[in-house]
């Protein structure tokens, strides 16, 4: 018998089911969404199941396995990455964002969550049962783990991953980079400004300021990248931002230093930073204030809290002493 009659001749029934066959095998869509909620249920289940073993070991410690202040504390952030991981595998398989097209894109693939909470899993349980030989093993896989992280979330995080290798000193380097380019323009800008007044302030005292400021920021940024090195688990986002606006804060600090010396708060010996008439002026000799004042409150931040500080309490008047 042809195909062609074959089909006629089905009944309702068998085309019915074949209809559901096509329906569940032609696109794979519901297929997908039931093998993906699955998944999804069994990394809920053992995230739970991990969350019962910490609290039962904690409620209830064995003999001579104590869990001190840092093991607990390790273990409350292997905690807060496996809920991050049940999120992010709920956030991905409940819909899709805007830049997953994009974030696919990236020549490294997301790292499978179920290999991350396995390996949360080998850490807690070592955590567990022998707190004082695996704690150095738990800290270096848990470094590894927020790498990973970042390769699963947005563009912006693995633009930072893949441009630094998710090295901290990397990261703060790249933001400064950034800033300086940006920075590099916004300065031309204010070197345009030859004639009137910009923010209400004399140009050059703007230049003299500014320019300083942000060099000296860059510099202590520069000058501290070995000791970003120790923040292994810092949050690269928070590092690179860090980096981008130090430059930013140390050029606004500086004006306010300055304006600040300029009415009286401070001590500025035989320079005079708001003379009555402004003929050859700036001198030299405010130049060399300026420079050395705007390099400083970029470079120093404790130097501008202090001044800040001491502006608050000439203006305010002396702080009360608490009592004892």
């Amino acid at each position: 018998m042809d195909a062609s009659l074959s089909h006629s001749d089905a009944t309702p029934g068998d085309q019915e089911r074949a209809g559901q066959s096509e329906k569940y095998t032609g696109s794979g869509t519901i297929v997908d969404d039931i093998h993906d909620q699955s998944e999804n249920s069994a990394i809920r289940a053992r995230a739970e199941a991990l969350y019962r073993t910490v609290e039962e070991a904690i409620l209830h410690q064995e003999a001579g396995i104590a869990l001190t202040d840092e093991v607990q504390s390790e273990l409350g952030s292997w905690i807060n990455i496996v809920s991050v991981l049940v999120g992010m595998v709920t956030e991905n398989k409940s819909g899709t964002k805007w830049w997953s097209g994009l974030s696919n894109n990236s020549s490294r693939p997301s790292v499978d969550p179920a290999d991350m909470l396995a390996r949360a899993e080998l850490a807690v349980h070592l955590l567990l049962k022998s707190p004082g030989t695996s704690l150095s093993l738990a800290h270096e896989l848990r470094y590894e783990i927020r790498n990973d992280l970042s390769w699963n979330g947005g563009p912006f995080q693995r633009l930072l991953i893949r441009a630094t290798g998710g090295s901290s000193s990397m990261t703060v380097a790249l933001g400064a980079l950034c800033t300086t380019v940006i920075g590099l323009v916004l300065i031309g800008y204010v070197l345009a400004q030859r004639t009137g007044t910009l923010f209400h302030l004399h140009p050059q005292i703007i230049v003299g300021t500014t320019v300083p400021a942000f060099l000296g920021a860059v510099v202590s940024i520069l000058a501290r990248l070995r000791d970003f090195d120790t923040s292994r688990n810092a949050d690269l986002k928070l590092l690179f931002l860090t980096a981008f606006f130090k430059p930013y804060i140390g050029m606004i600090t500086g004006l306010f230093i300055v304006s600040a010396l300029a009415i009286g708060i401070g001590q500025v010996q035989d320079i005079n930073l708001a003379p009555a008439s402004q003929e050859n002026w700036p001198t030299p000799k405010v130049f060399y204030l300026l420079y050395v004042v705007g390099f400083l409150a970029g470079f120093s931040e404790r130097l501008a809290t202090d001044f800040i500080d001491m502006a608050e309490e000439r203006l305010s008047g002396p702080t009360r002493s608490k009592p004892t």
